[in-house]
């Protein structure tokens, strides 16, 4: 028995904005934002640097390099 490839349904191919969504790299602050462990980075970087997080932190994720970070789920 052979299969019409006609009858199977086709789905429409993605557009660029749909393809930039799907592989986005997420930005550091993205990263931070999203991190399961990202109150134990803060404590760190506030712990070493003795100044709050918040202040900061677009420095606390480029020191902390949120970008590559192997923790990151």
């Amino acid at each position: 028995m052979s299969v019409n490839p006609d009858s199977i349904p086709r789905y429409a191919p993605p557009t660029p904005a749909e393809l930039d969504e799907m592989f986005h790299d997420p930005t550091p602050e993205e990263c931070y934002r999203d991190c399961t462990h990202r109150d134990a980075c803060r404590r760190l970087y506030e712990m070493f640097f003795w100044r709050k997080a918040s202040e900061s932190v677009d420095e606390m994720v480029d020191y902390m390099e949120c970008s590559e970070c192997e923790e990151f789920e």
